[in-house]
C-alpha cells in the first residue's frame, strides 16, 4: 500500500511538474509573442519617419512644416477650405496644456487670410469635449463664423471641461458628422482639415472592440481614407505618442505640431509668421 501511494504520489508530482513546466512553457511564449506583437507596432510607427525627431525639432523647423504643410499646400488662395478644431478639454491636458493649445489655434487662425474668411473660402466648425461634447462652431447654421475674428472668440470662449474621461474616438465620429454638414456645392474640391489639439491620453480605446487596433487607430484611418488632413497640436510633455501617431496623417513630421508650453509657442508662431511674410 505504502509503495503504490508513493508511486501514486510520484506519478502525480511528475504530472505536475511537467504541466507547470509546459505552463510555463507557454506562458512565457506568450510573453515572447506580446514582445514581438510591440516591437511590430513600433517598427511600423517609424517606419515612415523618425518617430522621436518629430518631437524634438526646433520652432523655426515647425514653423517651417506647418507653413507649408498647412499653409501653403492646404489653405492660402485655396477656392473652399473647411476646417474643423478638436479641443481636448479633459483632465490629462491640465489647465496649463488647455491654455497653450487654445493659445496656439488662435494663433494660427489669426495667420489665416482675413478675406478668405470674408469671402468664404475658409469655414470653421469648433468641438470641446472630454466625456461630452461641446459644439461651439458649426457649419450651415447662423452660428457659423462670419469672419476671422468670430473664430478667435470662439476659441477663447470655450471653457476647460476637466472630466476624467477622455473619449477622443467619439470625437473623432463627431468631427467626422461635422465634416458632412458643410453645404460645399462640390465637397471634392474642398480641403478638409482637422486641427486636433490633445495630449493623446484617450480612454475609450475600446469603442469598437472587434477592431485589431484600439479605436482611435481605426476611426482615424477611416477620416484619412476619406481625404481628410489630420493634424494633431501636441501641448506639453505627459503624451502618448503612439495615439498622437495613429491620429495624423502622413507623412508624420508634417502633420504632428508639438508646443511643449507657451515659450516654445510664441517661438514657433513668431517663426511661422515671418515665414507667411514673404508667400
Amino acid at each position: 500500500m505504502w509503495l503504490r501511494v508513493t508511486g501514486a504520489m510520484l506519478l502525480a508530482s511528475i504530472n505536475i511538474i511537467f504541466t507547470y513546466a509546459a505552463d510555463r512553457f507557454t506562458l512565457r511564449q506568450r510573453i515572447q509573442d506580446l514582445a514581438e506583437f510591440k516591437r511590430s507596432i513600433v517598427m511600423s510607427r517609424n517606419s515612415n519617419s523618425d518617430f522621436n525627431n518629430v518631437y524634438s525639432r526646433t520652432s523655426s523647423e515647425i514653423a517651417q512644416s506647418v507653413e507649408d504643410s498647412l499653409f501653403r499646400k492646404l489653405i492660402l488662395g485655396k477656392p473652399s477650405v473647411d476646417i474643423v478644431i478638436l479641443l481636448d478639454g479633459s483632465s490629462t491636458m491640465g489647465h496649463s496644456g488647455f491654455r497653450t493649445a487654445k493659445k496656439f489655434l488662435a494663433r494660427l487662425i489669426n495667420l489665416m487670410p482675413e478675406e478668405q474668411f470674408e469671402d468664404g473660402s475658409i469655414k470653421v466648425a469648433m468641438l470641446t469635449y472630454s466625456l461630452s461634447i461641446d459644439i461651439s462652431l458649426v457649419f450651415g447654421f447662423s452660428w457659423e463664423p462670419s469672419g476671422r475674428g468670430d473664430v478667435k472668440k470662439a476659441i477663447k470662449r470655450t471653457e476647460f471641461l476637466d472630466d476624467y474621461e477622455n473619449h477622443g474616438a467619439t470625437a473623432l465620429l463627431w468631427v467626422n458628422s461635422i465634416f458632412e454638414t458643410s453645404n460645399r456645392t462640390s465637397s471634392n474640391d474642398t480641403n478638409k482639415i482637422l486641427l486636433y489639439a490633445t495630449n493623446g491620453q484617450i480612454t475609450d480605446t475600446d469603442l469598437y472592440p472587434t477592431a485589431k487596433e484600439n479605436s482611435v487607430a481605426f476611426v482615424s484611418k477611416q477620416l484619412q481614407n476619406k481625404g481628410y488632413k489630420m493634424f494633431t497640436i501636441v501641448p506639453g510633455t505627459n503624451v502618448n505618442r503612439g495615439i498622437i501617431n495613429d491620429i495624423a496623417s502622413e507623412p508624420k513630421e508634417d502633420f504632428i505640431i508639438p508646443v511643449v508650453n507657451s515659450h516654445s509657442l510664441e517661438e514657433i508662431a513668431s517663426d511661422l509668421k515671418s515665414l507667411l511674410r514673404h508667400l
